[in-house]
């Protein structure tokens, strides 16, 4: 089970890294606090994917990775409207 945790994080990584790279590439004519934004969250994205729990509770871990979750969800939907914003300005 932590192994398959492991190898979605590290899945979850690269993904990120690559719309980093793919997002620094694209010039956009929307405001640029918009791709400001969109870099925090990926910063924020790869911090909670490197957080541990080391308790040794396995209710607590249990907590903290659903908590984990929901926030790694929160960040991808924040994303994507950024991005519709952008699209909005740049696509009218």
């Amino acid at each position: 089970m932590r192994n398959g945790r492991l190898i979605r994080r590290g899945l979850l990584l690269v993904a990120l890294i690559a719309s980093f790279v793919a997002g620094a590439v694209v010039t956009r004519a929307a405001d640029p606090r918009l791709d400001e934004a969109r870099v925090a969250l990926e910063k924020a994205e790869g911090l909670l994917l490197a957080s541990q729990e080391d308790s040794g509770d396995a209710h607590i871990h249990h907590q903290f990775q659903r908590h984990v979750n929901h926030a790694l969800e929160l960040i991808g939907r924040a994303v994507e409207q950024i991005q519709q914003a952008q699209d909005a300005v740049d696509n009218p």
